[in-house]
């Protein structure tokens, strides 16, 4: 709260997700979470989420893979779904908007995936370059202007979801 407080970003990945269960588990324990320290949602800002950024930058970043017959490929990782890459011969090899594949994206070293310093760390690293390589996405942003149209930008991500899901 002291950094959030003094207008330092948090800066992380799918971050709506860590937040919420942040104050599950502090509203569990009887613990002030952020939001009522910070003093509403309105005040926990600015944050800095490098998914929602690499999402807006590039929309149509990966495609799905399909054979030589036009069929869609399974993924080869145990999960359900199709298999995906970047578009336009990227050869990056990230295959989804997770932080490690955006690492891979992006040229940024992950080298201790799911580790909280290692974590912090690359999505310190990404966001400049998800800005740098879009530049033309993001005219004007300040820190806390950033930080507001972030909250646009993933409400129109999880509607487009939800209308995929719905369909």
């Amino acid at each position: 709260t002291l950094a959030l407080g003094r207008g330092i970003p948090l800066v992380g990945g799918n971050l709506s997700y860590d937040l919420t269960v942040l104050e599950a588990e502090n509203r569990r324990h009887g613990v002030p979470g952020l939001v009522e320290r910070m003093g509403g949602v309105a005040k926990v800002a600015p944050i800095i989420d490098v998914q929602v950024l690499a999402m807006h930058a590039e929309p149509k970043r990966l495609e799905t893979v399909k054979d030589r017959h036009g069929n869609v490929v399974p993924r080869d990782d145990g999960r359900k779904g199709a298999k995906k890459r970047c578009r336009n011969g990227c050869r990056c090899g990230s295959i989804d908007n997770t932080l490690s594949g955006l690492c891979l994206h992006y040229g940024v070293v992950l080298s201790d995936a799911h580790g909280a310093d290692a974590d912090a760390m690359a999505a310190c690293l990404l966001w400049p370059r998800i800005m740098g390589r879009s530049i033309d996405r993001f005219p004007g942003q300040t820190v806390m202007s950033l930080h507001r149209s972030q909250v646009q930008w993933r409400a129109q991500q999880q509607n487009k979801l939800r209308g995929i899901f719905n369909w």
